[in-house]
């Protein structure tokens, strides 16, 4: 008895310590930000470092963009885990050249032993084959076939077809038009969606850099288009800061530059809002409405065909 009791005792302390083990996992993921660096450049190609690492650098993955094409590795505790298998063109190149020199070639047979086949003597594939209908009795078979319809009575019956797609098409666009206005209308409609925009704009707000510095420098062909986005680079100056740096380029069209920003990701935030706009009714009742607004207008085409007489 005492046995059985130390072995459900070891287990209930393995479970408990799995259970404590999951649930600071969970927190962790939860309350622990995510940070990511991402670095560009601009001059003759463009290239790109993007690192995104969680919990001191416990997990990192980095990836890679040049000339050779993007690669990404996945460490865990600073140790390699998986990369990408893709090699440089290069690479590829010389391995795709060293397998074709390493290819035999095709065996030719001697001309003495080829097989000789009688001038007369057909081969045994054409001798079974069977003879095919030419494409063009067929064709003329079913021409005298169908009947024929003369050259105006086509042209009236496109005209009407026309006419009566047109009417359909109006008196659908009419349709839509009263169901569309009077579904956005509705409070409800509103509510959810400044409710939609609010988590959205914070969650722009959220993973939006902390740090932005760099350059560019920006020409076009225009020298007026290259004033007017100065302009606008000025307008906007207080949102990307002192460290960042616009320069107009006059003499050479073209983008250049480079960029470094970093930043942080937090689950809990988006677990929070997400769980609250997945609770909240009025989004719920908003989103059955515009579900049956949709069937309405995609079941508008049979109905106008029905009125307008199945055109």
């Amino acid at each position: 008895m005492r046995i059985v009791l130390t072995i459900f005792a070891i287990l209930g302390v393995i479970l408990l310590a799995l259970l404590v083990f999951v649930l600071l996992l969970i927190a962790a993921l939860l309350f622990a930000p995510f940070r990511y660096r991402i670095w560009g450049q601009k001059e003759d190609a463009v290239c790109a470092d993007i690192r995104l690492h969680w919990l001191l650098h416990a997990v990192g993955v980095r990836i890679v963009y040049a000339k050779e094409g993007v690669q990404w590795t996945l460490r865990l505790f600073g140790i390699p885990i998986k990369r990408s298998k893709k090699k440089p063109p290069q690479e590829q190149a010389e391995k795709q050249t060293e397998t074709e020199e390493e290819l035999p070639q095709e065996k030719t047979e001697p001309d003495g032993l080829k097989e000789e086949t009688p001038s007369g003597a057909k081969p045994k594939e054409e001798e079974e084959a069977p003879a095919k209908p030419e494409p063009s009795l067929i064709e003329e078979k079913e021409e005298e076939q169908a009947p024929k319809e003369s050259f105006f009575v086509r042209i009236r019956k496109k005209i009407k077809e026309l006419l009566d797609t047109v009417r359909c098409l109006y008196e659908l666009f009419i349709r839509k038009k009263n169901l569309l206005r009077d579904y956005l209308k509705k409070k409800s409609v509103k509510e959810a969606v400044l409710a939609v925009w609010d988590v959205l704009k914070w969650l722009l707000l959220h993973i939006a850099p902390q740090k932005l510095s760099g350059w560019v420098a920006f020409g076009a062909k225009d020298p007026a288009v290259t004033g007017e986005v100065t302009a606008l680079a000025g307008v906007l100056y207080p949102v990307y800061g002192e460290k960042f740096s616009f320069y107009p380029d006059f003499s050479s069209p073209g983008v250049r530059g480079e960029v470094l920003c970093t930043g942080r990701i937090r689950l809990i935030g988006i677990v929070v809002r997400s769980v609250r706009l997945y609770r909240d009714q009025n989004l719920r009742t908003v989103i059955k409405e515009a579900m049956a607004v949709k069937d309405q207008m995609l079941a508008a085409v049979p109905e106008m065909k029905q009125i307008l007489g199945k055109a």
